[in-house]
């Protein structure tokens, strides 16, 4: 794997309980005035996930941490622009108290002509991103301060929905929100931020994103002769095509199969849809150049499946109206040049471009089946054979005949046995799952439904700890054990 960052980093501290949780995906949140929630806003859990943290008080333990394992805030859906006087002086106030001195005009020129999309991703552009984020969430970031002032330790783990993390600007900017402004010492001294990954005792942790090609980010993080970050190519997509979507149908990100509510959505807004292609497809057309082939076509095959068919159904449509109704010369004399090859063609084509995305998916997955059953397969998927990889770069010492490893990003809780590392006898694989809404089909008992997953670890001595794979039910106050079903 290709290590952007330095990928390693340890702990000093030896905490007796580790509490993990990932990809939270929170967003610009409810408005304090008129308390409703933002469309694209994903995570509803301000007051669930301080009462985690309650549950686990820091004053009766050993120095607990909390582990953050990526795209924590979610800065890609912060499209959001400072628009009124006080968003500006407020804006300019707060980069002031992080030592960086804009002037009002230096902060609305930018603003004003990057309001599509939202802000891009300079230093202190991303802190407006973080202010706004904070506004709808203020009981999120209390509950981070309380945990830390009782003197329990945080980290939190770059993801791909808030690489805004990797500016130094923006980290202090987390502890300033974290601490309410106060005595930045104890955040400075035990809220650190990670790039990649980390060790602490027998555990290896990581976001996830840099195992899937569109979310991986390639090259350095920062874009050569600039003051931007190199976004992966799925953020783009989201920033420019997704954030509408979602304006339109929330949610829509977090239901599965994506291209059949997309053919939905066609169905239910087609001038809307059309309006959102035709504005937003060169924009992201010029952005996708610098990325890979490979991530580019699979997104055109994608999009393609989605958007083409009702194009082909239109202009057939639009074929049949002129014969009865429009009766346009030229456009009668080009259909009648068209060999009827391609006439059959494209009227058989067009129907089936929706279902092509799941031909293709589901031939994939049976060679990847045939495969497996020829290969000695290293964990259920690339993520588990992934991490396998990690582990064995992690050196962990030989004392420890169990190691873990953790990612986020996919959504799915799961636990894999993977084989051998090194010394260590019993491997395993472990994904904290998300605590956003999901439209999983395989799982219909959970549509629409939060799973607040939670991975606890209790140390044995020594740095070697077990884990549990948790649920925290705020109605029980309390974690209960998750239930997590095999692969079909």
């Amino acid at each position: 794997m290709r290590e952007y960052q330095p990928g390693i980093s340890s702990l000093e501290v030896a905490p007796d309980t580790v509490l993990l949780v990932s990809d939270l995906h929170i967003g610009v949140g409810k408005n304090p005035e008129t308390g409703k929630f933002e469309p694209r806003e994903n995570f509803f859990a301000d007051e669930a996930f301080t009462a985690l943290l309650e549950a686990h008080d820091p004053a009766t333990h050993k120095a607990p941490l909390l582990v953050l394992n990526g795209d924590v805030w979610d800065f890609i859906r912060v499209s959001e622009r400072p628009e009124t006087d006080a968003d500006y002086t407020l804006w300019q106030s707060e980069l002031a108290a992080l030592g960086v001195n804009k002037t009002m005009e230096e902060l609305r020129t930018p603003a004003k002509r990057e309001g599509r999309y939202g802000l891009r991703t300079d230093d202190y552009k991303s802190v407006w991103k973080l202010l706004r984020i904070a506004r709808g969430h203020q009981g999120f970031f209390a509950g981070l301060g309380w945990w830390i002032a009782q003197g329990g330790s945080i980290v939190i783990v770059k993801g791909n929905h808030d690489v805004e993390l990797y500016w130094p600007l923006v980290q202090r900017a987390v502890r300033r929100l974290v601490t309410g402004g106060g005595d930045p010492k104890p955040a400075d001294e035990r809220l650190q931020f990670v790039q990649l990954g980390f060790t602490i005792g027998n555990l290896y942790v990581e976001h996830g994103n840099q195992f899937e090609g569109v979310t991986a980010v390639e090259g350095e993080p920062v874009i050569p002769g600039g003051t931007e970050l190199n976004l992966p190519l799925g953020s783009q997509v989201n920033r420019c095509i997704i954030n509408q979507l979602e304006g339109i149908e929330p949610f829509l990100d977090n239901q599965k199969p994506l291209n059949k509510l997309l053919w939905d959505m066609f169905r239910a807004h087609p001038l809307r849809m059309i309006g959102i292609v035709w504005v937003s497809g060169p924009f992201l057309g010029r952005v996708v150049k610098r990325y890979r082939f490979r991530h580019t076509l699979a997104f055109t095959i994608y999009f393609g499946t989605i958007f083409v068919a009702p194009i082909f159904l239109a202009a057939a449509a639009f074929v049949i109206l002129n014969e009865v109704w429009f009766h346009i010369g030229w456009l009668r004399d080009f259909v009648a040049w068209i060999p009827p090859f391609w006439k059959w063609l494209m009227a058989i084509l067009g129907p089936i471009l929706p279902y092509l995305g799941g031909l293709i998916k589901d031939g994939k997955d049976y060679l990847a089946a045939r495969l497996r059953k020829r290969t000695a397969a290293i964990g259920e998927d690339a993520f588990g054979k992934g991490m396998h990889g990690q582990l064995g770069r992690a050196g962990f010492p030989a004392k420890y005949q169990r190691v873990y490893g953790v990612f986020g990003h996919t959504h799915q809780p799961d636990v894999q046995i993977l084989p051998p590392v090194g010394p260590a006898g019993e491997v395993f694989y472990l994904n904290s799952g998300t605590w956003i809404p999901g439209w999983d089909p395989a799982r219909p008992d959970l549509i629409g439904r939060v799973t607040y997953s939670v991975i606890r670890f209790k140390a044995q001595g020594d740095g070697d700890y077990r884990h549990e794979y948790m649920e925290w039910r705020p109605d029980r106050g309390a974690l209960v054990p998750a239930m997590i079903l095999a692969r079909a």
